[in-house]
C-alpha cells in the first residue's frame, strides 16, 4: 500500500499560525487539508501532483484554504506549489501536464511511483521460490555482491542476517526479471 511520511513537528509548524492569522479552526482546516492532499497523491502514486479538482476536494471545496496552502510565508515556500513556482524541491522544473498543484518536497521524504513499484517488484522476487532456486544454482550459493558463502539454500530463514542469502545484491535498483 502506498504511504507518505510527515515530520514529527508538523502540528507545531509556525506556518499554521501565520496562514490562519491565529484562528485555531482555520489552522486545523489547513492542517487537515494538507494531510489529505499528501495522502491523496501518495495513494494514487502521483509523485506529489494534484489536479485542481483533487486539491479542491481535499480542501473540502474551500478555495480560501487551497489558496492559503499555496501561499509562501515566513520566507518558506508554499506547502502546495502551483505551475510556474520556483523551488529547489521541484528539481529541473519540468511540470507534468494535467496537474495544477504539487506538494512541497513530497519526493524528499516519500517514494516516487518508480521507487514504489521497484520495491514492490523486489519484494515479490524475494517471495518467488522458483527464482530463489535459480539464483542459488546460478551463483553456487554465494552472494555475487559481497562474495559470502556458500550458504545453505534454507538459510533464507536464518535468524542471523549474515547467514541469509541476499537475492537483490546483483542489482539493487531493479527487480530480478526473467533471467533471475
Amino acid at each position: 500500500m502506498p504511504y507518505w511520511l510527515e515530520d514529527d513537528a508538523f502540528p507545531n509548524w509556525p506556518v499554521w499560525d501565520v496562514l490562519s492569522a491565529g484562528n485555531v479552526d482555520m489552522a486545523d482546516r489547513l492542517q487537515s487539508a494538507y494531510v489529505r492532499c499528501k495522502s491523496t497523491t501518495a495513494g494514487v502514486l502521483a509523485d506529489g501532483y494534484l489536479t485542481e479538482q483533487a486539491a479542491l476536494t481535499q480542501c473540502r471545496g474551500r478555495p480560501k484554504v487551497l489558496a492559503l496552502l499555496a501561499t509562501a510565508v515566513l520566507d518558506r515556500p508554499p506547502l502546495l506549489h502551483r505551475r510556474g513556482d520556483e523551488c529547489e524541491c521541484l528539481g529541473d522544473g519540468v511540470w507534468i501536464d494535467g496537474y495544477a498543484y504539487r506538494v512541497h518536497a513530497f519526493s524528499k521524504r516519500n517514494p516516487s511511483r518508480k521507487e514504489y513499484n521497484r520495491n514492490r517488484a523486489q519484494k515479490a522476487d524475494l517471495r518467488d521460490s522458483r527464482l530463489k532456486a535459480l539464483v542459488y544454482g546460478r551463483d553456487g550459493g554465494c552472494c555475487r555482491f559481497c562474495h559470502s558463502g556458500p550458504l545453505n539454500p534454507k538459510s533464507g530463514r536464518a535468524k542471523d542476517a549474515r547467514k541469509r542469502l541476499q537475492y537483490d545484491h546483483v542489482d539493487p535498483d531493479a527487480p530480478a526479471g526473467p533471467e533471475g
